[in-house]
């Protein structure tokens, strides 16, 4: 009886596993229905029919559909449309290659699958023609369009030819009209620093600002020449504002205070005689006397200011846009001097004495480094891909 229940336990999984494969097929899933009956048959050496079947139904269909796709895309003049009939070749190739494995495919009964294999070699070569007669037509038109002056035409037609490297290392003229995309494509950008502000700012500071913030990009070329005529966008970098602060010194005097030891006496009994404990040992007690330190703790600050302005101006389409701007600087130092006994000196004091005065920066070093200082703040507010026209 057992015996019986347990082959008709196993009759029932082999039944709802090939509907469950049948399903799949009947609602197109085909690979899914070729990968699970694949499972099913690997590593056994009589393989059910049912399996063998599916498989062979479902690779049928899959070919019949996936081919199918790939003629509807003939006569299509986009490139794209040829691009995925690249990926559903892709796919019959994967698909063959996954059953070509498991070849010959047998059932127990004795029944062995029939596989018509698509020959992909022309359809591919087809396709990689296609992409790129219809890539490189529309990266021409794009190119015309910058050749009106459309920038934005230029670099998507670069991107275009540089998509036909994907398939070939060479077609037609494109390498020549991909470098004319990239020289049409490029925005030229005019880097002016300018002193507004009632101060001396050396120019060789003021280059400073521009030093790390505009160096070319692939798209993008900076130019400092101020007698350059031939540029898209125009930056303004406007100093309004400098002001720099007296050299303050702030001291504070405060008492460091403690206890040393300072010799001992016996303690004495009742009687007056030295107390003695246990051991027999004269019983002494430890003196201390108090001590002090007078710590004058000096801070050292002097701080500079600048405001400006950011006029990022887009010669092309007039456009402009105004960037205020700020930073600050603060020269500060820390020092300690004492009198009195070292021994009372708390750690942090101790620390502190430790540390000369230094000789405050003078005005030309405060604005170099606020120069260095307000870098970083003009690199974000000009956001790279802002400065494309």
């Amino acid at each position: 009886m057992k015996t019986y229940i347990f082959l008709l336990g196993i009759m029932l999984v082999v039944s709802v596993g090939c509907r469950s494969v049948e399903k799949m097929i009947d609602q197109g899933n085909f690979d899914r229905a070729i990968d699970k009956s694949m499972r099913k048959i690997a590593g056994k050496e009589n393989l059910g029919t049912k399996h063998v079947l599916a498989i062979e139904a479902a690779f049928s269909k899959a070919n019949d559909r996936d081919i199918a796709k790939i003629k509807s895309v003939f006569g299509s003049d986009r490139a794209e449309e040829w691009k995925n009939a690249v990926l559903i070749l892709n796919k019959i190739e994967d698909r063959q290659a996954s059953v070509q494995h498991f070849l010959p495919l047998v059932g127990k009964d004795g029944y062995q699958a029939k596989f018509a294999f698509v020959k992909t070699t022309d359809l591919r070569e087809n396709a990689y023609d296609s992409i790129q007669k219809f890539t490189h037509r529309e990266a021409k038109r794009q190119l015309e369009r910058a050749r009106l002056g459309n920038k934005s035409a230029a670099r998507t037609a670069y991107v275009m030819f540089e998509e036909l490297w994907k398939y070939s290392s060479e077609y037609l003229d494109g390498r020549d009209l991909q470098e004319e995309s990239r020289d049409l494509g490029v925005s030229h950008i005019q880097i002016k620093v300018t002193n507004q502000t009632n101060g001396y700012i050396p120019p060789n500071t003021l280059d400073q600002l521009v030093k790390e913030n505009f160096e070319n990009e692939f798209w993008i070329k900076y130019h400092f020449d101020r007698n350059y005529e031939l540029a898209d966008r125009e930056i303004i970098i406007e100093l309004t504002d400098l002001s720099i602060g007296p050299e303050r010194i702030h001291e504070v005097t405060h008492v460091d205070r403690r206890e040393i030891e300072d010799g001992f006496e016996y303690v004495l009994d009742h009687n007056g005689n030295v107390a003695k404990d246990s051991l027999g040992n004269d019983i002494k007690r430890i003196l201390y006397r108090p001590i002090k330190a007078w710590v004058t703790k000096t801070r050292q600050q002097k701080e500079a200011m600048v405001r400006g302005e950011i006029i990022n101006r887009n010669l092309v389409s007039g456009e402009v846009e105004y960037m205020p701007f700020d930073a600050s600087l603060i020269f500060e130092h820390h020092s300690g001097r004492y009198r009195g006994n070292r021994k009372a000196l708390s750690t942090e004091s101790r620390e502190l004495i430790g540390i000369a005065p230094l000789p405050f920066p003078d005005n030309e070093q405060m604005v170099y480094d606020l120069m260095i200082s307000l870098r970083p703040i003009i690199g974000k507010k000009l956001k790279k891909n802002h400065l494309l026209v």
